[in-house]
């Protein structure tokens, strides 16, 4: 089945499960493509963050992309970049820790 890479057993239990898309005129294949939707999908994983929601960026959904786009029902003229999972993490979930800036940066004279 074409649509098999994007089954997801939990995807039901989702609050909300965001795909990231641009114009299909100003997609391209290479490094940089999509260049300008990565700083977008930063932000909502960021956010998540902040609201104490668990959130991921995956591309795995969408290696088969014209399959991702019928089940999506994406028009012809929006390609599909990245699939952000949000939802409320179970276990401990909470800020980020960081060691202190002495303990990482060294100065060698």
């Amino acid at each position: 089945m074409a649509t098999s890479s994007l089954r997801c057993d939990s995807c039901n239990s989702y609050p909300l499960l965001s795909f990231e898309s641009v114009p299909a005129n100003h997609w391209q294949a290479g490094a940089d493509a999509g260049g300008s939707i990565w700083p977008a999908v930063q932000n909502v994983l960021l956010t998540a963050l902040t609201l104490g929601l668990g959130a991921a960026l995956t591309t795995l959904g969408l290696s088969n992309r014209p399959a991702a786009k019928e089940v999506l029902g994406l028009p012809e003229l929006v390609e599909p970049f990245a699939i952000i999972p949000v939802g409320y993490p179970t276990g401990k979930f909470g800020s980020v820790s960081r060691r202190s800036l002495e303990d990482v940066v060294h100065y060698d004279s």
